[in-house]
């Protein structure tokens, strides 16, 4: 299968009932164009866009690390990310100690946990149970 129809058949296989997509973007633009083709496909299936999160995963750069996680949720580019600490030995530690409070001060990340599972975490609706 070519790169392009097995993206385009991990995007339509992700429409119909998946919860959360993780995936990883170049750019900006990549990522919106990523969101709004992957959510757009959710209709066909009775489901609203609120019913999938996209999550790219994040390597450590803490300079603007905050700004930059802030205008890409902002900006229809991701709904949440994956942080990948490997990379960064030490990073997470940092990331929660720096970035994280940066969030909260923007009023972008939480300070509290609301619910009692990952879902609710995420913000999705409980599932329609069918049987």
């Amino acid at each position: 299968m070519s790169r392009g129809r097995s993206r385009t058949a991990g995007r339509e296989f992700a429409a119909p009932s998946a919860d959360v997509v993780f995936t990883r973007h170049g750019t900006l633009e990549a990522g919106r164009a990523f969101c709004a083709d992957v959510k757009g496909r959710l209709a066909a299936y009775g489901r609203a866009p609120d019913d999938l999160r996209i999550m790219p995963g994040v390597t450590f750069v803490l300079g603007d690390t905050a700004e930059q996680l802030e205008e890409c949720v902002g900006t229809d580019a991701a709904d949440g990310f994956i942080l990948v600490p490997h990379l960064t030995p030490g990073g997470l530690d940092e990331f929660v100690e720096r970035v994280v409070p940066l969030l909260q001060e923007r009023g972008v990340y939480r300070t509290e946990y609301r619910g009692a599972t990952l879902r609710s975490h995420l913000g999705l609706p409980e599932p329609a149970w069918k049987g």
